[in-house]
């Protein structure tokens, strides 16, 4: 692109997420598991999420995976965290 001998057209690279990545947590006092997407498919990166918990009293358990919809590979884990 310094070279003066060529000409080259001005481009920008967008990446975009291939797979959805969803959250799913659930309270210790509670058994109900709840999941939720938050990076859908096609969404740009690098992306921030705010993810919000409504439990004051903590202890919970929390997993970051793949979402159900994702055409992962066959063998491949669906968790990621």
């Amino acid at each position: 692109m310094l070279s003066p001998l060529f000409s080259v057209s001005s481009f920008i690279v967008e990446e975009y997420n291939s797979l959805p990545v969803s959250i799913t947590y659930r309270f210790a006092d509670s058994g109900q598991a709840v999941t939720k997407e938050i990076f859908p498919k096609g969404s740009m990166f690098p992306l921030t999420k705010t993810v919000t918990f409504d439990n004051k009293i903590g202890d919970m358990d929390l997993l970051i995976h793949y979402s159900p919809a994702a055409e992962i590979l066959t063998g491949l884990p669906n968790q990621v965290a």
